[in-house]
């Protein structure tokens, strides 16, 4: 089978991802958090490689209850666009011309509405 460089490129940084992180378990950190009873929001993306996003949401809300909220975006694991984010060319040329494009469509609205509702 012929195989595209390209496509094992992009494929590399999700799989060293994988390596470092396939036994990571952050619920004793989470539960930390959760006893001190502030607003968490989870922002995820719906193209994520690298993480379950349903089994996250999952263990959020059991961990924050009513306290958590949850937006769920067009990105990529660091909620860039999916296309941003498999390119390299693209992604530079894109924060060069375009930055406020680099971003998942509602990434930075998702991350407003958390933070304007948060009382000071």
């Amino acid at each position: 089978m012929l195989v595209s460089l390209p496509s094992v490129k992009a494929e590399l940084p999700c799989l060293a991802f994988v390596l470092r992180n396939f036994r990571s378990d952050a619920t004793d950190d989470l539960l930390a958090v959760a006893d001190r009873d502030i607003p968490v929001h989870l922002l995820v993306g719906s193209h994520d490689r690298n993480v379950d996003v349903d089994e996250t949401e999952r263990t959020y809300r059991s961990i924050f209850g009513p306290l958590l909220t949850v937006d769920r975006v067009e990105g990529a694991h660091s909620l860039a666009r999916p296309m941003v984010e498999d390119n390299d060319a693209v992604g530079r040329a894109t924060g060069i011309l375009w930055p406020r494009a680099l971003l998942a469509p509602g990434a930075v609205d998702s991350h407003n509405r958390f933070l304007s509702a948060i009382e000071p």
